[in-house]
């Protein structure tokens, strides 16, 4: 995952929005941005592949449905 420019510059200001808040930490635009590189190498990847694996069991899970419904519909035609 890439952000753009906009977006990357949103995540570095919430880290140190969070970090000033929470922990009473101030860092630079320099060790924000090296953060997020952090976050986009290390963390990032771990969620992409629950969200993709939570896209292919509801795709999944539609695709049983929508077959069983034709097969419904199959079987009204028969009778």
């Amino acid at each position: 995952m890439t952000l753009n420019r906009d977006e990357y510059v949103k995540a570095t200001d919430a880290i140190r929005g969070y970090l000033e808040t929470e922990f009473d930490l101030e860092i630079g635009s320099v060790a924000a941005d090296q953060f997020v590189k952090f976050l986009e190498e290390n963390v990032i990847h771990l969620y992409e592949d629950q969200a993709i694996e939570d896209v292919r069991q509801l795709v999944e899970e539609k695709a049983w449905s929508v077959d069983e419904d034709i097969r419904a519909l199959k079987g009204m035609k028969n009778k």
